[in-house]
């Protein structure tokens, strides 16, 4: 005679118990996963430092610059130029009365020396926005040297962005009667 046999059996329930065990586990992993990454960013503070590097600015590239210079270390010097403003660097240091000019000056008529370079270490350097004749822009760092010459004589260099530093692109220097107004003029190779 046949027993009518109703309900579970041991071994089906132990193994729904394990079934919704690993169902619950599952949905615990994925829920403090998720919980983890969302909560993450509120937890950074203030000084946290980020990935990417920081921007060089142009004043901090200009001092770069005249360090390379004072060093007379003409390899280095040309890594901080574009190709364009070594090009004409380079014509205009062999052209004429400049021929055998001494290196690394930027350009032969340059009034950049050794004690000039030094005495920028205690000035402040204008920054202003500059549009190069070709389109592209970038910045100009102007000091104003009054501590060699009977009138003032102004530096500027123009840079462009290269990565998160800059290239010098060009560099003027003009002497200023005392008393007339200063504004930043093209330099050497863009005025040509």
């Amino acid at each position: 005679m046949k027993k009518n046999q109703k309900g579970f059996g041991v071994i089906e329930v132990i193994l729904a118990v394990i079934l919704v065990a690993l169902v619950c586990g599952a949905g615990w992993f994925v829920y403090s996963k998720h919980h983890k990454t969302t909560a993450a960013p509120t937890t950074a503070t203030a000084d946290s430092k980020p990935a990417a590097s920081t921007q060089v600015t142009p004043t901090a590239f200009v001092k770069e610059l005249l360090g390379t210079l004072s060093s007379d270390n003409e390899s280095s010097l040309v890594q901080l130029l574009t190709h364009t403003f070594e090009s004409f660097r380079q014509s205009n240091l062999a052209a004429g009365p400049c021929n055998g000019a001494m290196t690394p000056a930027l350009t032969c008529t340059s009034v950049l020396n050794i004690r000039a370079i030094d005495s920028f270490a205690s000035m402040t350097p204008a920054v202003a926005d500059y549009a190069f004749k070709n389109g592209q822009t970038g910045k100009t760092v102007t000091y104003e040297d009054t501590t060699n010459y009977i009138d003032p004589t102004y530096l500027t260099f123009y840079l462009l962005p290269h990565g998160n530093s800059w290239l010098l692109n060009d560099y003027a220097d003009l002497d200023v009667p005392s008393g007339s107004a200063f504004s930043v003029n093209p330099g050497t190779m863009e005025s040509q």
